[in-house]
């Protein structure tokens, strides 16, 4: 009887790797199709390919038990089990078959995640450039300084960074995809009375214009972590009489999607009118890459420090160590001025 069942199993191990693949690719598909409403990859798209990854990682596994309990994997097994071989050659045998099942399932995981990413970006990166391209500012705007007597040499870097070749540093790998008509800026804590504000309601403030230069702490001198681009918002000075706080409030905490978070002393804001809840980049909505549809600037200070995909702000009544200064991260992340010989001109 074991022997028929044993046969049976072997028989139909292939089948049995599909069905457990349809088990649980099914959910995950339907969790990622959910995600698509907001992302650039449509639902279809995203259907084929996780079930394909799922049922490809199925027949991989159902292979795999009948090559342990067929013939030759169940002698294996009988000569490790009851020791009729030595140890040292039933281990190099499991390893060889461990590193080609590792092996093989790494062929399709890999290029799997990296063909899914590529298709993400691609996809991305052609929205961006069909729906912001004739609008951005910088397409019909000089540079403030264009007409300057001094010119950059041929050779140097650009003053001005495109959208798409913006640095980005970020906590995960794949950015949060914000939904905008659901998005909501949940204002909290230590106010009169709790407010939401809508994308919308922020674009009824006098916009805030500025070229603002951005690095990671991270960068090194003549490194490729930092840009320069033309930002748009809201000074946060400004919105704080609608936010009603309390006298008792002296911070405010500013949280992200992707769990990031930052804390920001009420006496700075009210110092420093270029503090600012950031919407647009070079006059077009922020890429979701670089913190859609919310980010905070706050000027002198390294990118560690500064938010993104914005959701809610609490006042509250004393300092906190932001995301990356909890990790050991400096505590005030100032930035400070750096210059690169990029190449030499001569006149």
């Amino acid at each position: 009887m074991f022997a028929v069942v044993r046969a049976m199993r072997n028989r139909y191990s292939v089948l049995w790797g599909l069905a457990l693949g349809i088990a649980l690719g099914v959910p995950v598909m339907l969790v990622s199709v959910q995600r698509s409403e907001s992302a650039s990859v449509g639902p279809a798209v995203r259907v084929v390919w996780v079930l394909g990854a799922f049922l490809g990682w199925g027949a991989i596994l159902g292979r795999a038990e009948q090559r342990l309990i067929g013939p030759k994997g169940h002698m294996l097994l009988l000569a490790w089990r009851y020791r009729q071989r030595s140890r040292r050659w039933s281990a190099l045998i499991r390893r060889r078959f461990l590193v080609r099942l590792g092996g093989t399932t790494a062929a399709i995981t890999v290029p799997g995640a990296l063909v899914g990413e590529l298709v993400e970006a691609r996809r991305e990166n052609a929205a961006m450039r069909a729906g912001g391209e004739a609008m951005r500012w910088s397409a019909a705007h000089p540079l403030p300084n264009a007409n300057t007597p001094v010119q950059p040499a041929s050779g140097t870097r650009p003053e001005f960074t495109p959208l798409e070749r913006h640095y980005r540093i970020d906590i995960n790998t794949i950015p949060p995809a914000v939904d905008e008509p659901q998005w909501r800026l949940q204002i909290a804590g230590l106010v009169q009375k709790p407010l939401t504000l809508t994308l919308q309601d922020l674009l009824r403030y006098e916009p805030m214009h500025q070229f603002i230069t951005l690095s990671c702490i991270s960068n090194q001198v003549g490194g490729d972590l930092i840009g320069t681009q033309r930002w748009t918002g809201v000074s946060v000075q400004r919105l704080l009489p609608d936010l009603r706080l309390k006298p008792s409030a002296t911070h405010l905490k500013i949280c992200s999607a992707d769990q990031f978070f930052e804390v920001v002393s009420l006496d700075a804001i009210k110092a420093d009118p270029h503090i600012m809840l950031t919407y647009a980049w070079d006059g077009v909505p922020l890429p979701r890459e670089h913190g859609f549809p919310l980010r905070i600037y706050i000027p002198d200070i390294h990118g560690m420090k500064q938010p993104k995909w914005i959701e809610s702000i609490e006042a509250t009544d004393h300092w906190e160590p932001g995301y990356w200064v909890q990790r050991g991260w400096n505590k005030v992340a100032q930035m400070h001025a750096t210059s690169v010989i990029d190449t030499v001109a001569w006149i």
